[in-house]
């Protein structure tokens, strides 16, 4: 293939292109129409009872600390009550050595098991850790906080991935939103700084003199021994001390504290109030001088009432709190500094099982001052919620609400200008006015910034922004859409030396929508449209070197809603320019515009009109003199009709051109030309159907560059084809052909 004919094939190309663009958005059409809310929004919290086994495994840490397992339902989690179904209530089991049964009159001086009295626990017992592990300045971060460390382990491993808010929400301990760890952690500077939630194993702490006291009371009252207490309480001290120079000042302290009560006045086995606390407390003081340099402090806890004693619970609260401090050099002011809070409440007024409102929120501030100038030298924050409101309480929620957001900043010379920032929001409303279970309305929206200042002077170098809305309405409420809005936009830009010229810069914007104004799942109008622009200036002076511009539109109209579109609409315009020596004069440029239309007035699939216009070229132009060194030149202008709905179409008329042009030295006279033509022509009279084909091509060369060409050729060919009967077959054909080669040097 010559190199002409490659600069044909490219210019063709463009145009393949933007059709290929077009069919992108049917496909669009299909996944957007296709996909449900239901998939990025989780319908309803469930809250599994905290204490379905108080301390299963005996480890004296309540099992709602350690493990909840939210997809559980009340039913699941109420056979807490007798899971081994051995005749006597699990409450009664656990931690059955140190169980207290209160009589009447108060006294609590034993207990008793079966015929056996035992005498109440001792107050503390003490034991010496052997050899337990080295607790390091930067420990390996395995836990934040006790019922996260499944979580916090998985989220160290992915650095920036999409958070799947359904998917955080519904795994919730106490259906509280995760904690996006994710986004707090991806940067080293935070992640070694975090310490483990203190469990009591041996990786965690060192020294010779450790000492823990563990202390655990269990109260209740069963007044007709049925194993269902009409009254429980648990209550588990632990605590561990470092002492390595035996002064009576500790290097270490670490508290743990849990608290479990349930009332259950009927003796139903269904708890009419229940409530449950895990406080948490590491305190490090290494210069054994008072003042704690590391403090991790955390409470988590909730209570739920069940007022008729009929299993649905008509409140549940839910909490968690933690916060992190470290001051090395005990100042007051924190080198690094973490607070974590979440809340949850769900409310079923009149008790049967569906909540009519139900709000939770989690979020994480992380802080880093390592110089200890109150500027901060990162800073990261996320913050996630969900609220869901059913007013009728049938089950179907009238309104669900969900917001999620992060921001991260880093300023790592601490001098206020910050060489780093990044943040997001997102939001998903949904509407079931009439509470059927079909959503009449639907928005959904996110934003994104993100810039740099790598120099820290104020003044920013790189910036993005974006942002993303979907909206969909189904007022009818019979499942299909009557209209659906998405769009997008995005913009960047570049500006490294900061004179407020981009040396780069891109913006990009999109659109789909449809109304289907009958719901019958057809849309009676379609629109499509994207549009972009970049630009280039690498010395940054003001003039481009570097400049494109692309639009495309499609619009389709389907008047009757069968799925066949009455109308169909297409425009597409792209320019692209480089002016390298910034003389403003183009030493390079190509462009393509094209227009298709196509109408079907009956909507049976086969269209009576369609016509297309398409223009498009590519060219050089030498950059001292302006003149055009390379071009080439491709236009096809057509129509079609068909009168009769065959398919057939009687009336045709197209042209397509190609024009290509060589003047390497750029002094006006091309050194080659080539012109190749189509024109086709269809038609019916009174003698029949008649079918006229002309191709003609003309190109010269003008070697010696004197303005004569050395060697022409002209060629011509017309084709008549005649069907007198209208029936397909051609009756009369005819080829007529003109050749022509000359010279002007020879003249």
């Amino acid at each position: 293939m010559n190199g002409n004919a490659k600069k044909i094939v490219a210019i063709v190309m463009i145009a393949v292109l933007v059709v290929s663009a077009l069919a992108i958005v049917a496909s669009l059409h299909r996944k957007l129409s296709s996909e449900e809310p239901s998939t990025v929004i989780q319908a309803s919290l469930e809250v599994t009872d905290p204490m379905r086994s108080v301390d299963s495994n005996s480890n004296e840490e309540p099992d709602y600390v350690e493990n909840v397992d939210v997809e559980a339902s009340d039913s699941e989690a109420e056979s807490f009550v007798d899971e081994n179904d051995n005749g006597m209530a699990d409450s009664q089991e656990i931690a059955e050595e140190n169980i207290v049964d209160l009589s009447e009159n108060g006294d609590s001086g034993t207990a008793t098991r079966g015929t056996e009295e035992i005498s109440a626990p001792e107050d503390n017992k003490t034991m010496n850790l052997i050899k337990p592990g080295k607790l390091t300045e930067n420990p390996k971060v395995d836990v934040l906080f006790p019922g996260y460390a499944d979580a916090i382990k998985w989220s160290l491993k992915d650095h920036g991935g999409i958070v799947d808010i359904a998917k955080e929400i519904k795994k919730a301990a106490f259906g509280l939103p995760q904690p996006d760890m994710r986004w707090i952690t991806q940067h080293p500077g935070i992640a070694k700084e975090i310490h483990p939630a203190m469990y009591f194993n041996e990786d965690g702490f060192n020294g010779t003199s450790l000492n823990f006291t563990s202390i655990t009371h269990v109260e209740k009252v069963d007044k007709n021994n049925d194993g269902y207490p009409e009254y429980f309480k648990k209550v588990s001290y632990s605590n561990l001390t470092q002492d390595d120079d035996k002064d009576e000042k500790y290097e270490l302290i670490v508290v743990k504290y849990s608290e479990h009560v349930f009332y259950d006045n009927n003796s139903d086995g269904y708890h009419e109030y229940d409530k449950w606390v895990s406080l948490f407390a590491y305190l490090q003081d290494k210069d054994e001088d008072g003042y704690y340099e590391v403090k991790v402090v955390q409470a988590i806890g909730g209570f739920y009432k069940d007022d008729n004693s009929d299993g649905n619970r008509e409140v549940v609260k839910a909490y968690a709190v933690g916060n992190q401090t470290k001051d090395i050099n005990e100042n007051g002011k924190y080198e690094f500094h973490l607070v974590m809070f979440g809340v949850a409440e769900k409310y079923d007024n009149n008790s049967n099982g569906n909540f009519e409102s139900v709000k939770a929120y989690f979020g994480v501030r992380a802080v880093k001052d390592e110089n200890e100038d109150s500027v901060p030298e990162l800073m990261a924050v996320t913050v996630t919620g969900y609220q869901m409101i059913d007013k009728n309480d049938d089950g179907y929620p009238e309104n669900e609400t969900f917001i999620h957001w992060r921001y991260k900043k880093i300023d790592e010379n601490s001098d206020g200008n910050y060489e780093h920032v990044k943040g997001i929001a997102a939001y998903a409303t949904y509407y079931d006015n009439n509470s059927d279970g079909n959503k009449e309305y639907a928005i959904m929206g996110i934003k994104a910034i993100a810039y740099e200042d790598s120099n820290d002077n104020g003044t920013i170098e790189s910036g993005a922004k974006g942002f993303a809305l979907w909206k969909v309405k189904d007022e009818n409420d019979d499942g299909y859409n009557e209209s659906m809005e998405f769009a997008f936009g995005m913009v960047n830009g570049t500006d490294e030396d900061e004179d407020g010229n981009y040396e780069f810069a891109w913006k990009l914007y999109g659109a789909y929508g449809y109304y289907d104004n009958n719901s019958d799942g057809n849309p009676e109008y379609r629109h499509f449209v994207l549009a972009g622009w970049i630009i280039g200036d690498r010395d940054n002076n003001g003039i481009r070197e570097h400049a494109g511009i692309l639009y495309t539109e499609l619009t389709m109209r389907d008047d009757n809603s069968d799925g066949m579109p009455n109308e169909q609409r297409s425009g597409t315009f792209y320019r692209e320019i480089w002016d390298r020596n910034q003389d403003r004069i183009y030493e390079k440029e190509r462009g393509v515009a094209e227009v298709n239309y196509r109408y079907d007035n009956n909507s049976n699939g086969v269209c009576e009109v369609k016509s297309l216009k398409l223009f498009g070229y590519s060219l050089y132009r030498n950059a001292t003199n302006n003149n055009i060194t390379h071009i080439t030149l491709v236009v096809i202008n057509g129509n079609a009709t068909n009168t009769d709905d065959t398919g057939f179409y009687e009336y045709e008329n197209f042209t397509l051109l190609i024009v290509h042009k060589d003047d390497a030295n750029a002094n006006g006279n091309p050194e080659y030309v080539s012109v190749w033509e189509i024109k086709h022509n269809q038609f019916v009279n009174e003698t029949g159907l008649i079918n006229i084909t002309i191709m003609g091509s003309y190109k010269y060369v003008d070697r010696n560059d004197n303005g004569l060409r050395d060697t022409y050729w002209v060629n011509l060919i017309k084709i008549t084809r005649i069907d007198y009967n209208l029936d397909g077959i051609w009756d009369s054909v005819t080829r007529e052909k003109i050749t022509h080669t000359g010279s002007d040097e020879s003249s």
